[in-house]
This record gives C-alpha cells, structure tokens and sequence, in this order.
C-alpha cells in the first residue's frame, strides 16, 4: 500500500480508486520533499498525517522557499491536489509538464550556482533540472506500468502489407426443435401463502457479511489505521454486527481520543452483554482520562 507519508488519500479511504494518479501522488510528495527539504504533511504518527491529507491541503512551496518559480510550484502541487481528477492524470502527463517547464526555464550562466544559492534566483530550476532526471525516469516506469500504449505513441508504426482473408462462408440458420406440447391433469397452486409470509418477515442482519467486515477492522486495527477500522466498524455495525462491531468501534475512537463516540459504542455494547469486561474496562478509561 505505501507509507502514510507518500500514501494518495483515496489510499487511505475504504473502497478508494487506486491507479495511475495515485502513483502521480507520490511523485509530487517527494519533489515537494527534495524541493523544500521537508514532507508535504507531519505530524507525530502515521494517523495525524493521513488525517491531514483528507481535510488540508499542502503548503506552498514558496512559503519555505520563496525564490521557487510558481509554475514550478503549483505543477507540484496539483500532483498533491487530493481528488485524483484535479492532479495530472497519468505519468506522462506530469512528464510532459515537468519538460515543458523545463525548457522554459532560464539558461544557467555560472558554472558553480550552487556556491551562491542564496543569491541566485536560478538555483530552483536549477534543483528541478536534476530533480526533472530522477523523475523522468520513475515516470518512465510509471508510464509503463499504467499506459501500455504509451510507447506506440512515440512515433507513427510503419504501414504493414495488408494480409488477404479468406472469405468466411456464413453460417447456416439455426434449426428450432418442435415445439413439445405439455399435458398436466391438474394446474399448479400459487405460491400465494409463500409470497405473503415472506413479506410479512421481519428483515434479518447478514452475519457474514459483519463477521468479514469486522475481520478487516480488527486488522486494521491492530496494524495502527485506526479511522480505516472505525470505518470498517461502523460498516459492520449497519450490517448486524452486534457487539462485536460495537466494541470494534468503541477501542477505535478510545484509540483516536474520541471519547464520547468511545462511550456510546461501550454502553451500546453493555445494553446487549452487561458483563462485558472489554466495553467495562473502555468506560473505566474514559473516566480516567476525562478531568
């Protein structure tokens, strides 16, 4: 799946798209991160920075480095625009971007810009140049992977001889069997009395689909993506899950300081087993870290 760092948002979303804009993703997070010297996002763990990717939008780069072209700039930022219809939409999209920003940028007339970078307005595109060789290489991959037609599109292909075909002799018309007369001595009831009963039944919970959907949450869970088994939780919940689900969601929120969430979920799950120790011991930490 990837680190949280480099993770695109519909990664981290349950039932999230994943394909070529998400691999555009990562690449815009580490020019962002070899551009400014620092990640788009950071916080102390892996759930405060996925959490940010899908209620904030980065910072610009300019604001660390103010002498960065802004084309440059929002280049890198559309790659981390989190809808995937808002970034460039393949691998040889943001080639051709990086390219064409490439030979826009001024010549270099020193031979070591480098020793005056904090003079010299050029030192950013001079940065992307070299960035522009790392990349085009990964977006070459990329381009690969996502775009198998990609490399036709290089050139035109030769004109091939045409191949003669045989003529195909058309099929001959179906035959349709004789019609078969059937004789019952007496006609079928109705299923009347099964149509109403199943009607009147009360609808009933799917208990495999919640056991499967509370399986994936507890693994999330226990893998540290606590939203990503919240989610899972809330899913099992609406399935039928019972207090499986309930406790699922109760340990979740408890996990990410939701503690009024926390405490309907273990008292849901007390309302249906009132001698459950996993909802009890819930309750007695939340009472502990409320002043």
């Amino acid at each position: 799946v990837g680190t949280p760092r480099y993770m695109a948002p519909e990664q981290i979303e349950v039932g999230g798209v994943v394909d070529a804009r998400t691999d555009v993703y990562a690449v815009g997070g580490i020019l962002y991160e070899l551009l400014s010297g620092r990640a788009p996002y950071d916080g102390d763990d892996a759930m405060e920075v996925c959490r940010k990717k899908l209620d904030t939008k980065p910072v610009s780069l300019r604001q660390w480095r103010p002498e960065i072209p802004e084309k440059l700039d929002n280049l890198v930022l559309r790659c981390l625009a989190a809808p995937p219809t808002e970034r460039p939409q393949s691998a040889a999209d943001l080639a051709r971007a990086l390219a064409v920003g490439r030979e826009k940028a001024a010549p270099v007339r020193t031979p070591r810009p480098f020793l005056r970078s904090a003079r010299n307005s050029q030192v950013p595109w001079i940065v992307a140049a070299s960035v522009f060789v790392l990349v085009v290489a990964l977006v070459a991959i990329l381009a690969g992977r996502h775009d198998p037609g990609a490399a036709s599109s290089v050139g035109p292909a030769p004109p091939s001889a045409a191949v003669p075909l045989a003529p195909v002799k058309p099929a001959p018309p179906p035959t349709l069997p004789p019609p078969v007369r059937v004789v019952t001595k007496r006609p079928l009831p109705a299923p009347v009395t099964t149509v109403r009963r199943a009607a009147t039944e009360p609808a009933r919970p799917e208990p495999a689909k919640a056991d499967v959907l509370v399986a994936e949450g507890e693994a999330a869970f226990r893998k540290g993506r606590l939203l990503e088994s919240l989610v899972f939780a809330k899913k099992a919940i609406n399935a039928g899950g019972g207090v499986r689900a309930l406790l699922l969601a109760g340990v979740a929120n408890l996990g990410m300081d939701e503690l009024d969430e926390a405490k309907v979920a273990f008292e849901a799950a007390l309302a249906h087993e009132p001698n459950n120790e996993v909802a009890q011991r819930g309750l007695d930490e939340i009472s502990r870290r409320r002043p």
